[in-house]
């Protein structure tokens, strides 16, 4: 007869010990059950209903743009720093708020984070604004520093005049020529075609200034220089 195969006993496995949990507080819980269904809204809810702002910002970073805005916006509501303004304008690319709330006394701050974030599109328009600000604040040099930003020649020429007007009565060669020789400076910078209404006046009073002392050719030089000929005011 066959030799007797003896088979090996199976051995007994010890019980598998239960794998304990962390308690959870009733936030954390709500927290965990929303997130088993994937329901992230109301996951970033119990979050922001328990002051878990970070767990929030988190959780809505996956959970959808709308999601992510909305959370992005209570948490500035929440944390109401002044550098929160900038961030807000930023995000909502609302640049124009900047220059509309910031005070006068950072226009420098202001202009700079035109200069950093402004679009192309949109650089001349805003950086006019601060300059218009800066004009109404009485703040002449700042705001036309803003106008040569801007590229705009007219209201930067307007800005020069304006600058030593009342402070002397008379209007010398040397003065208009500085005014000319800076604004022939941005038009030919900005390639404007043609010659604006307060850069004609300085350029008639520069002109006949020159032509009273005999100085045509120096005159005629200066209007050849300028765009627009047929601008009545020039011509």
């Amino acid at each position: 007869s066959p030799p007797k195969v003896e088979v090996p006993e199976t051995p007994t496995m010890p019980e598998e010990e239960a794998i304990a949990e962390t308690p959870m507080s009733e936030s954390e819980r709500q927290i965990q059950l929303a997130l088993v269904v994937g329901n992230y809204a109301a996951a970033v809810e119990a979050c922001m209903a328990d002051g878990r702002m970070a767990d929030a910002l988190l959780l809505a970073s996956i959970g959808g743009e709308d999601l992510w805005h909305k959370v992005q916006k209570a948490f500035m509501k929440r944390e109401p720093k002044p550098y929160m303004k900038v961030v807000k304008a930023l995000m909502d690319k609302d640049l124009a708020s900047l220059v509309k709330d910031r005070s006068l006394a950072r226009w420098r701050e202001t202009l700079a984070m035109l200069c950093t974030y402004a679009p192309r599109a949109q650089w001349a328009e805003l950086a006019e604004a601060l300059a218009a600000k800066l004009a109404a604040g009485k703040q002449t040099v700042a705001a036309t520093l803003c106008y040569i930003c801007a590229g705009n020649a007219d209201r930067a020429a307007q800005m020069w005049v304006a600058s030593y007007k009342g402070t002397d009565s008379r209007r010398t060669v040397t003065l208009l020529q500085s005014i000319m020789e800076k604004a022939l400076v941005m038009i030919k910078a900005t390639g404007s075609r043609s010659t604006s209404p307060n850069l004609s006046e300085v350029v008639n009073e520069y002109v006949e200034l020159l032509v009273s002392q005999g100085q045509m050719a120096v005159a005629m030089k200066y209007l050849c220089m300028l765009p627009g000929e047929d601008t009545p005011a020039t011509a």
